[in-house]
C-alpha cells in the first residue's frame, strides 16, 4: 500500500479580504477534520496516511464544504508516485460539465 499525501495552504489575501476567520482557524478546522477521518498530520497543513478510502473520501469531503474551496490557495494530493493539482483539477473538471450543458 502507498503513502498517501495532502499538502494544503490557504490564501492569506483572501482570508484577510473577507476577514471572516483567521488563517489559525482555518488550519485548526481542517487538522481536526483529518485527525477525524485518520490521517496523520506531519507539518502545518501536510497530512498523511496509507488509506486510499480515507484520502478519497475527504477529496469529495472538503470540496463539498464552501469555507474550505472559498479560501484554499494550494492543495497538492500525492499518491501512486506522482503528484495531482487538485485546485486545477477541479477546476477543469467543473468547465467540462459546465460545457456539456452549452
Amino acid at each position: 500500500m502507498s503513502k498517501r499525501k495532502f499538502e494544503i495552504s490557504f490564501d492569506e489575501e483572501r482570508i484577510n479580504q473577507f476577514n471572516e476567520y483567521t488563517s489559525e482557524a482555518l488550519y485548526d478546522t481542517l487538522d481536526k477534520i483529518m485527525s477525524y477521518h485518520h490521517v496523520t498530520k506531519t507539518a502545518k497543513g501536510v497530512y498523511e496516511g496509507d488509506n486510499a478510502n480515507d484520502f478519497i473520501g475527504l477529496y469529495f469531503y472538503l470540496y463539498d464544504l464552501n469555507w474550505f474551496m472559498n479560501y484554499v490557495g494550494k492543495w497538492y494530493s500525492y499518491h501512486d508516485g506522482g503528484m495531482e493539482d487538485v485546485i486545477k483539477s477541479v477546476n477543469i473538471k467543473e468547465r467540462q460539465i459546465a460545457n456539456e450543458f452549452r
